[in-house]
C-alpha cells in the first residue's frame, strides 16, 4: 500500500473514530434498520448463504429492513439468491486505495443510521469492516472479538473494538469449520439468540436420517429463494471434485432444491460421479439440521 493512502486511511480513521454517537430516530416505515457487513472472498460467501437466509427469517420484512453491505465479486450472485431490502457492492482494494470512494461510501453508511449492525466475519479488518462500523455508529453490533489482520496484541485491539456493542468470544472457535462459526453467529444474533458461542461444549446429534452417512462429507449448498437455488452443473461440479480426491460425499439439499435433486441431469451427474444424493426435505434451512 502507497504511503499517501495509508496516511489517508489513518486519517479517516481516527476521523470516525472521534465521531460521537448520533440519537436514531426511528424509520418513517416503522421497521427496524439492520446492516451485514460480509467483505470476504466467494468461497466463504457461498458458506454463508443458508445462513444469511436464515437471518431473514429471524428479521422478517414486515418489521425488518436489511441492507447487505458486501463484496463486489459476489454481490450479483447475493441479489439472485438473496431476500433482502438492499444490496451495496464493494471493492476492498478500491476502498484502501480510494479516498473519495471511502469518504463516499462512509457518509452513506453514517446516513442509514441503523439500528443494528452484524458483522459475522471471523477475522475482522481495521482498515475495512471496523472502520465502516465505526461511520455506522449503530446502537446495537455485534462482531467477533478475534484479532484484526492489522492488530494481534489484545490490548491495542481495545479502542477498535468500541464501535461494537456486543462481541462474542472467537477463542473456541479457532480451529472451528467456517459453517461451525456462521452457525453460533446467528445464533446469538437472532432474537433471543445465546450472548456466548460455544460449540464444544456438547456437539448435537447427526439427524437421524444422517445417521448412516456419519462417514461421509456432508455438504449444504442450499439457501436463499426457492428456485434460485444451485444449478445441477454445481452439484456436478462438487461431485467431480469429491471423486478426484477420492472422498465420501453425501450432498444434503432442502426444500429448496427438491426440483434439482429430482432433475435427471443432476441424477446423471451423482451416478457418473458415484457420489451419494440425500434430501433433507423435511428441513427449512441447513442451519436448522
Amino acid at each position: 500500500m502507497r504511503l499517501e493512502h495509508r496516511i489517508s486511511l489513518a486519517g479517516e480513521l481516527f476521523r470516525q473514530a472521534r465521531r460521537s454517537r448520533r440519537e436514531h430516530a426511528p424509520a418513517k416505515d416503522g421497521r427496524r434498520r439492520i446492516l451485514v457487513i460480509r467483505l470476504d472472498r466467494i468461497g466463504d460467501f457461498a458458506l454463508y448463504l443458508p445462513f444469511a437466509a436464515a437471518l431473514r427469517r429471524a428479521f422478517p420484512p414486515e418489521s425488518c429492513h436489511i441492507t447487505l453491505l458486501g463484496n463486489t465479486l459476489w454481490m450479483p450472485l447475493a441479489r439472485r439468491m438473496l431476500d433482502f431490502d438492499r444490496f451495496i457492492e464493494l471493492d476492498p482494494q478500491r476502498f484502501l486505495s480510494d479516498a473519495v470512494l471511502r469518504r463516499t461510501l462512509l457518509d452513506e453508511v453514517a446516513a442509514m443510521r441503523c439500528d443494528l449492525l452484524l458483522q459475522p466475519r471471523f477475522h475482522r479488518e481495521l482498515l475495512l469492516e471496523d472502520l465502516i462500523a465505526m461511520a455506522a455508529a449503530a446502537p446495537e453490533s455485534l462482531a467477533f472479538s478475534g484479532t484484526t489482520r492489522h492488530i494481534r496484541k489484545r490490548r491495542l485491539l481495545r479502542p477498535w473494538n468500541r464501535p461494537y456493542g456486543r462481541l462474542l468470544d472467537a477463542a473456541p472457535l479457532h480451529d472451528a469449520h467456517e459453517l461451525v462459526k456462521n452457525r453460533c453467529f446467528l445464533d446469538s444474533a437472532a432474537p433471543g439468540g445465546e450472548p456466548v458461542p460455544n460449540p464444544w461444549r456438547k456437539r448435537p446429534p447427526l439427524p437421524a436420517a444422517l445417521a448412516d452417512l456419519a462417514g461421509c462429507t456432508v455438504i449444504l449448498p442450499g439457501g436463499g429463494t426457492p428456485g434460485l437455488s444451485w444449478p445441477a452443473a454445481g452439484f456436478g461440479a462438487l461431485a467431480a471434485q469429491a471423486s478426484r480426491r477420492g472422498l465420501p460425499v453425501a450432498v444434503a439439499g432442502t426444500k429448496a432444491e427438491r426440483k434439482t435433486a429430482e432433475n435427471r441431469k443432476t441424477c446423471l451427474f451423482f451416478r457418473r460421479k458415484q457420489v451419494i444424493l440425500f434430501q433433507l426435505y423435511g428441513e427449512e434451512s441447513p442451519a436448522s439440521a
